[in-house]
């Protein structure tokens, strides 16, 4: 919700002035020195772009001036032909051929060859013999200042006298000349029929329609050439325009470059204040969130749990019935107060008789004190005719009493210590919130000067006049100190803003009125429905007094008439007899394969010792065999000696391979024992009698 005004105030559609005292710059609008690094050099770029185009263009128009120059050159001279067949009274006034300038191909400045260079180096001599010459005795009056030769006042100049004067002179004689021989001749020419005089008329006719179009051509060429570079130089004032404002904005830009590089040390150190500070308090919100779900977790169990022994008490309340004369003893083994010690896992196995000699209960110890007549009945042990499956039954729930109130305790003294945590955790995430509002007006303040600082370097605006709106009896003011520079579209903005907020206005007026009625119609059905639930109230009790006679309640009841806490138990106890039961034959199968295994496992080995003492004896055999045939002839007299040796090795070896199948069958005795199998009776070994001693 806060988000949400948040987010209505910084876009509600207003305008507020930079210059404002509590203008607080928006956090999508604030930006630093690499942001305004990229502005300076885009505004650049943006420069360079629009002189390069207009250059192109300028030199493409120069190009086709060349062009132009080149066609009309053949005009031209065409026009020249033309009018030399043409007599005087017939010739019309050509345009004259433009021209390229110097200036106008400054590239050419760098170019030199070898006629310019003499050119330019007769000009130097020139120039210097002149400067020698103005250096000579007339003392500043002679050369192109002297004033000896200057006519009066209201004489007119003379003339200088031109280098072409003897050719002039002799003009006269020849024309003469040539005007008889020209006479001559046309006297001697025959005359001209009607046929000719006609084709030369009407070639004649042509020759002036040529020429005419020739001219139309080429004053229509200068016209469109003069009309593009009009456009052209209206192009160039604009875009000098532009790059003049471009200039004076780069110069803006760098002036907001260097004011925002004397705070960036300073708004990069704040910023990292309240970055760090806001990591803290989410970590700490983390931290909260988690032992609150915790001690959400541990409310609810201990709930759960309080319901379980509510729960107990009317299953033992439903256990003793009604009219049971022990039901006072019974519920003093239900209520006694004993020690109780974790026990070990060994311990568990006793009996809980032994443990519970030890134990007292003081509250019975306080019930038998004050009932003096009582007779005193020990509660550890079941009185007769009293039911003993009932006594039984009474100290099993006793100690499920006992696990529940152990249980509560542990998840109380629990509860109490996530609270704890969670008050110190609250606590100081008050002051870090404390610390992240305070570098949060640091920082605000701190753009609030920065703003400040910004606001006082000057921007240039060009306007024209017709968007000047401010006027003082009809006249531009002179002071324009108040006024207001705003654009155009933010105008237009703003006047959309109003009536959308009138329409808005009116929209919520209407919501409010529907809103209302409903408001009205929602009482009246609140009415009527309060007056159906006090009906719905009254016939209730009185169906509840005409069934029981009383009130009663249908939780209660409904607990009474169907032991939860007993079904809960039951289907508990179907599930773990099934699953255990399931697991159990697993382990059966699996018992049964690892005997089977170890059956094999034995048989094998058995065999394998078989074979081995064999193995043996027909190796001891075939020594003996071996051992005889060696000995030489001189052996028959140590036969004695002999044969005491042999029947004493014959001894040894059969006492070490009894202590080696003794050994095998300790090992194999071991393992089946660990293993629970069977122990399966050794392979006796047919072992020979031994033969008397003395005897050969």
């Amino acid at each position: 919700m806060l988000e949400a005004i948040e987010d209505a105030k910084n876009n509600m559609g207003d305008f507020n002035l930079k210059t404002a005292t509590n203008y607080k710059v928006p956090e999508s609008q604030r930006r630093g020195t690499t942001f305004k690094r990229g502005q300076l050099l885009e505004l650049r770029r943006m420069m360079y772009t629009t002189k390069m185009e207009f250059n192109s263009r300028l030199l493409a128009l120069r190009d086709k001036k060349e062009a132009m120059i080149a066609e009309a050159d053949g005009w031209d001279k065409r026009l020249d032909e033309i009018q030399n067949m043409l007599p005087d009274t017939k010739i019309l006034e050509k345009p004259s051929v433009p021209i390229l300038l110097e200036e106008e191909k400054p590239e050419r400045k760098a170019e030199y060859t070898s006629d310019s260079l003499r050119e330019f180096k007769k000009e130097h001599d020139e120039a210097q013999k002149r400067g020698a010459a103005d250096e000579g005795g007339f003392g500043g009056f002679g050369g192109f200042g002297g004033g000896g030769d200057a006519p009066p006042p209201g004489q007119p100049a003379k003339q200088p006298e031109s280098k072409v004067a003897p050719k002039t002179a002799a003009a006269p004689s020849t024309t003469a000349t040539e005007t008889v021989e020209e006479v001559a001749e046309v006297a001697s020419e025959p005359q001209e029929t009607v046929l000719e005089t006609e084709n030369e008329n009407l070639e004649q006719i042509m020759v002036i329609h040529e020429q005419q179009c020739l001219i139309e051509q080429m004053h229509e060429a200068y016209k469109a050439f003069d009309t593009e570079l009009l456009a052209l130089r209206a192009d160039k004032i604009e875009k000098e325009v532009q790059l003049k404002n471009g200039d004076l904005r780069v110069i803006m830009l760098f002036e907001e470059l260097l004011l925002l590089k004397e705070f960036e040390k300073r708004e990069n150190y704040l910023q990292e204040n309240l970055s760090s500070k806001l990591n803290d308090r989410d970590e700490m919100t983390e931290k909260i969130e988690e032992l609150e779900d915790r001690l959400a977790s541990k409310k609810l169990f201990m709930s759960e749990m309080q319901d379980s022994e509510r729960l107990l008490y009317e299953s033992f309340t439903e256990q003793l019935g009604e009219n049971n004369k022990f039901a006072e003893f019974l519920t003093k083994v239900f209520k006694k107060k004993i020690k109780r010690v974790k026990k070990t896992a060994e311990a568990e196995e006793d009996s809980d008789a032994s443990d519970s000699d030890d134990d007292f209960d003081s509250s019975s110890e306080e019930e038998d004190d004050d009932d003096e007549d009582a007779v005193h009945l020990d509660l550890n042990v079941c009185p007769p005719g009293c039911s003993q499956e009932l006594y039984d039954a009474t100290i099993v729930m006793r100690e499920k009493k006992l696990d529940l109130e152990e249980g509560i305790q542990e998840e109380k003294k629990m509860i109490d210590s996530l609270k704890k945590e969670v008050d110190a955790l609250v606590k100081k995430n008050k002051v870090i919130n404390h610390g992240v509002k305070m570098a949060k007006n640091d920082l605000e303040a701190f753009h609030i000067e920065k703003q400040k600082k910004m606001n006082e370097l000057d921007i240039v605006v060009t306007l024209n006049l017709h968007q000047i709106q401010y006027m003082q009896n009809g006249g531009l003011p002179s002071d324009l100190s108040s006024c207001l520079v705003f654009h155009s579209g933010g105008v237009n903005q703003l006047t959309s803003r109003i009536k959308g907020l009138q329409q808005e206005k009116a929209q919520q007026i209407r919501k409010f009125k529907e809103l209302k009625r409903s408001h009205i119609h929602l009482i009246k059905g609140k009415k009527a429905m309060e007056g159906k639930l006090v009906a719905l109230e009254e016939k209730y009790h009185a169906m509840m007094l005409l069934k029981f006679g009383r009130e009663v309640d249908l939780t209660k009841l409904e607990n009474i008439s169907t032991n939860r806490i007993a079904e809960e138990l039951k289907e508990t106890i179907a599930k773990k007899d099934t699953k255990y039961t399931r697991k159990l034959s697993e382990w059966d199968v699996q018992i049964n394969q690892a005997k089977q295994t170890l059956l094999n496992a034995t048989r094998e080995h058995t065999g394998r010792l078989d074979t081995l003492n064999d193995l043996t004896k027909d190796m001891q055999d075939l020594e003996g065999q071996l051992d005889g045939k060696q000995k030489d002839l001189g052996g028959e007299y140590s036969g004695q000696r002999k044969a005491d040796l042999k029947e004493r090795q014959r001894l040894i070896q059969l006492v070490q391979l009894q202590a080696q199948e003794v050994d095998a069958l300790k090992e194999e005795i071991g393992i089946l024992s660990r293993k629970d199998g069977h122990i399966l009776p050794p392979t006796q070994t047919a072992v020979r009698p031994l033969p008397p001693i003395g005897t050969n």
